[in-house]
C-alpha cells in the first residue's frame, strides 16, 4: 500500500511538471503572438520628419547612416558659402538636433566638395568620404567626425586618392572594425577601392586596389555600381560591364581579390543598376535591371567562394520595370521592390527571392500600395520582412509613404502607406530625381532611416525621418532583441 502511495505521487508529479511546462509553453506562445499582433509601424520623429538643416542657399544630395544609438548622422553637399561645402548633423533617437543648428562644417577648402557618402564608425560617429576639385580635378578625401560633432582626422580631410586623372561617385562601408572601405570610380573609368583605419591611415598600398572598367556613368541615375561590406572585414562589389553585363567581385580584409575571374553575374541582354546585400555567409544577392526587349527585374545569389546559384526573374511582366531597391530577407535571400507600369497607374510592387535562387511570391511580384507610387526604398525589418517607402505624387510634391511587408509576402496596414515625410518642389515630370535627392539606410535594428531634400523658402533643405515598429501593449518601439525573442 506504501509502495502503490509513493508511486502515484511520483506519477502526479510527474503529470504536475508536465502540466506546468505545457501551461508555461502555452503562455509563451499567446504573449508572442500578442506581440506580433500588437506590432505597428510608426515614423520616430513626427508625422513630417525633421528639418536637419535650413541654412541659406541650397542643401543637397543628403546619405545618412545609423549613429548606432536609434539616431542618424546626416551629411550633404551644402552651398550656404561661396563653393560648394560638406556639412553633418546628428540626429538624437527622440528627433532633436545634437550639434550646431543647420549643421557643422566636414569640409570648407576651397573649390567645390560634393558626392559626399557615410558609414557608422562603431563609437557613434561617422566616416564621411566625398569627391573634392581643391587641386583643379576631382580627387577623394575622407573624415571622421566623433560623436560629439567634432573632427578626428586632419582639418582638410585625410586624402584618399589624389591621382592626376578624376576620382568620382565615392561609395563607402564599415570594414566591422572601426574603419572603413572607400570605393569609386577612377578616369578612365577603372573602379577603386581603398581601406582605411579608425585614424585615418591607409592600409592598401599602390593608390588602391583597382577591380575593374564598368560603365559609363548615366546622367541621371546612380553610379553603375554598388558596394556592401561582406561581414568579414572586406568587401563585396557589383558593377556593370560595357557590354552590359553584370560582374561582381569579393575584396578580402588584406585586399586580395577572393574571386578570379570576377563571375558574370549576368550577360544576357542590356543590363543595368546592380543592387546588393550581404548574405551573412561573405556572399551577396545582387538585383538589376534586364532589359531584352522589355525592363524587367532580376536577382542572384553569388556565394563566398564566387560560386553562382540560379538566376530567379523576380519580375518577367511585359511591361517596365525601374528603380529597384534591395533587402535582405535575414535568411540568406532577399526582398525586392521596384517601380512598375504594368497597369494604368504607376505603382510598387516586390518579391522575395530565397536563399537557393526560387521566388517565394506570386509570380511577377505583389503590389506594395494600392494607389500610385515609385522609387521605392526598403529595409529589413528584423522578422524576415521588410519596411517599404516610396514616393507619392500631390500636388506641388511628393510625399514619402510607408508600409510593412510580412515574410510571406502580405502588406500590412493602410493600403495607401503611413505619411511620414514630404519633398516639396520637385515637379511630378522630374520624378527620376528622387532617387539622387534622397537615401536610406538601415537603423541597425529593424527599421528605416531616410534622409531628403525639400524646397522651402525658395531654397533647397534637408530633412530626415526615422520609421519603425512600436509595440502597441507597451507603447515604446520594439528593440531587435525582443523581435527576435
Amino acid at each position: 500500500m506504501v509502495s502503490t502511495g509513493i508511486q502515484r505521487r511520483k506519477q502526479w508529479s510527474r503529470l504536475g511538471r508536465i502540466s506546468v511546462a505545457l501551461l508555461l509553453a502555452c503562455a509563451t506562445l499567446a504573449l508572442t503572438i500578442g506581440l506580433v499582433r500588437a506590432v505597428s509601424l510608426l515614423p520616430h520623429w513626427g508625422s513630417g520628419g525633421v528639418a536637419v538643416s535650413q541654412a541659406q542657399n541650397d542643401q543637397g544630395r543628403p546619405t545618412i547612416a545609423s549613429d548606432g544609438d536609434e539616431g542618424a548622422i546626416v551629411a550633404w553637399a551644402d552651398e550656404r558659402g561661396t563653393d560648394t561645402d560638406i556639412y553633418v548633423q546628428r540626429v538624437l533617437s527622440n528627433g532633436a538636433l545634437a550639434w550646431s543648428s543647420d549643421g557643422v562644417p566636414v569640409i570648407t577648402s576651397t573649390g567645390n566638395q560634393t558626392r559626399t557618402y557615410l558609414a557608422p564608425d562603431g563609437d557613434q560617429g561617422a566616416i564621411v568620404v566625398w569627391q573634392d576639385d581643391r587641386a583643379g580635378n576631382w580627387d577623394i578625401y575622407a573624415q571622421r567626425v566623433l560623436s560629439d560633432g567634432t573632427k578626428a582626422w586632419p582639418i582638410s580631410g585625410t586624402a584618399v586618392c589624389t591621382a592626376t586623372s578624376d576620382q568620382h561617385n565615392p561609395q563607402v562601408v564599415p570594414d566591422d572594425n572601426g574603419g572603413v572601405i572607400v570605393a569609386w570610380l577612377s578616369d578612365p573609368e577603372n573602379l577603386v577601392l581603398q581601406r582605411l583605419t579608425g585614424d585615418g591611415t591607409l592600409l592598401w598600398p599602390g593608390g588602391g586596389i583597382s577591380v575593374s572598367v564598368p560603365a559609363a556613368q548615366g546622367a541621371s541615375l546612380a553610379p553603375p555600381f554598388a558596394l556592401i561590406a561582406d561581414g568579414f572585414g572586406g568587401a563585396i562589389l557589383a558593377w556593370e560591364t560595357p557590354n552590359g553585363a553584370i560582374r561582381a567581385q569579393r575584396i578580402l580584409s588584406d585586399g586580395t581579390r577572393a574571386w578570379s575571374p570576377p563571375p558574370v553575374i549576368y550577360d544576357w541582354g542590356n543590363n543595368a543598376v546592380p543592387r546588393l546585400v550581404p548574405d551573412a555567409n561573405g556572399g551577396a544577392i545582387v538585383a538589376w535591371l534586364c532589359e531584352d526587349g522589355n525592363t524587367d527585374i532580376y536577382a542572384r545569389r553569388v556565394l563566398s567562394d564566387g560560386t553562382l546559384l540560379p538566376v530567379a526573374y523576380l519580375v518577367e511582366e511585359w511591361s517596365t520595370q525601374e528603380f529597384h531597391d534591395i533587402a535582405s530577407d535575414g535568411e540568406g535571400g532577399a526582398i525586392v521592390a521596384w517601380t512598375d507600369r504594368r497597369g494604368e497607374t504607376v505603382t510598387v510592387f516586390a518579391q522575395r527571392m530565397l536563399s537557393n535562387g526560387a521566388t517565394a511570391w506570386v509570380t511577377d511580384g505583389v503590389t506594395v500600395c494600392a494607389t500610385a507610387g515609385q522609387v521605392p526604398y526598403l529595409v529589413p525589418d528584423g522578422l524576415n520582412g521588410a519596411i517599404v517607402t516610396w514616393w507619392s505624387w500631390n500636388e506641388g510634391g511628393y510625399d514619402i509613404r510607408v508600409r510593412r511587408l510580412l515574410s510571406n509576402g502580405v502588406a500590412t496596414g493602410d493600403t495607401n502607406g503611413i505619411l511620414v515625410g514630404r519633398m516639396s518642389g520637385l515637379p511630378w515630370y522630374n520624378f527620376w530625381q528622387l532617387w539622387t535627392r534622397s537615401h536610406s539606410t538601415p537603423d541597425e535594428a529593424g527599421g528605416m532611416l531616410i534622409a531628403w531634400e525639400s524646397k522651402g523658402a525658395g531654397d533647397w533643405d534637408i530633412w530626415a525621418q526615422h520609421v519603425g515598429l512600436l509595440d502597441l501593449n507597451r507603447r515604446v518601439f520594439l528593440p531587435l532583441v525582443l523581435r527576435n525573442s
